[in-house]
């Protein structure tokens, strides 16, 4: 793999994984769009390069994030220490790691059905349609509940 390649898709992956759309699906389809084939006649070199950049991605937010994520593990810590949630930072803390949970068990339940499929450029472009069509739908139902909301004066219950 060329390095410019390389850093071709590190760019594609450092844009589209922070926006609703699928970073890995577009690290699938920008190779297949350019004629790269290096990635698709070395399955062991495409895994380790695919961890790679989500490793990187991974890495970064962690660091952009580390303020947050020690406060949050520090008040987790003294929720534990006092059995129980008093403050907004422990209560966040909490649903944090709750929200984890189900796609924790997702991936573990269709980690050997997904890959292979997910891997094919014809999946890729189908399940970013549907994901972006779904996300269009949630985004104008959203902007419809807010409106509502707004509307009931909902906003002090919060």
């Amino acid at each position: 793999m060329s390095i410019l390649h390389a850093i071709v898709l590190g760019v594609v992956q450092g844009l589209s994984e922070f926006l609703p759309i699928s970073s890995s699906g577009h690290l699938i389809l920008v190779p297949e769009l350019f004629h790269w084939h290096e990635l698709t006649r070395h399955p062991a070199l495409n895994k380790t390069f695919d961890v790679a950049l989500h490793l990187g991605t991974l890495i970064a937010a962690l660091w952009y994030f580390r303020g947050d994520l020690f406060s949050y593990v520090r008040a987790a810590g003294t929720s534990i220490r006092a059995r129980a949630v008093r403050t907004t930072e422990e209560r966040l803390a909490w649903l944090l790691l709750l929200s984890a949970i189900p796609g924790a068990i997702a991936g573990a339940l269709c980690e050997s059905n997904w890959n292979p499929k997910f891997a094919m450029t014809s999946a890729s472009t189908t399940n970013c349609a549907r994901a972006g069509t779904i996300s269009r739908v949630l985004h104008s139902e959203a902007r419809s509940l807010r409106a509502t909301a707004s509307a009931m004066d909902i906003d002090r219950i919060y």
